[in-house]
Order: C-alpha cells, then sequence, then structure tokens
C-alpha cells in the first residue's frame, strides 16, 4: 500500500503499473516519487486513486525537470 495519512489508499502495485504506463519511469523513481514528501502533501484529503496520485507524480516530475 502507498503510504498517505488518512483517507483511501489504493494498492501499490496499481499505482506503480500507473506511472509505469504515464511516465516509463523505472521502479526505483517510482519508489523515490511516491516516498517524496511534495506527492504526500498534494494527497492528504484530495483524490488518492491510483490515477489521481499518478498525475500528481507527472506534475512533480515535469516541474522539476524545468528547475
Amino acid at each position: 500500500m502507498v503510504n498517505i495519512k488518512n483517507g483511501f489508499k489504493p494498492r501499490r502495485n496499481s499505482v506503480v503499473r500507473e506511472l509505469k504506463r504515464r511516465a516509463n519511469l523505472s521502479h526505483f523513481e517510482i519508489n523515490q516519487v511516491l516516498n517524496h514528501p511534495e506527492v504526500i502533501e498534494h494527497l492528504k484529503g484530495k483524490n488518492t486513486s491510483a490515477s489521481g496520485i499518478a498525475d500528481v507524480c507527472e506534475r512533480l516530475s515535469k516541474a522539476n525537470r524545468k528547475k
């Protein structure tokens, strides 16, 4: 399970599958993204489905590339 404080916790596999499909990340990169404090902060009380998590991760990775 992905560790998200309060709210629905999707199975980690579904999130990983969604991220691999969208962003073509390695498992190491996916773990880094999912454990990122900004990702956890974004997901408190918001859309915490697998695709919602992938959306947030995608946005953050694009923002990080621009820096």
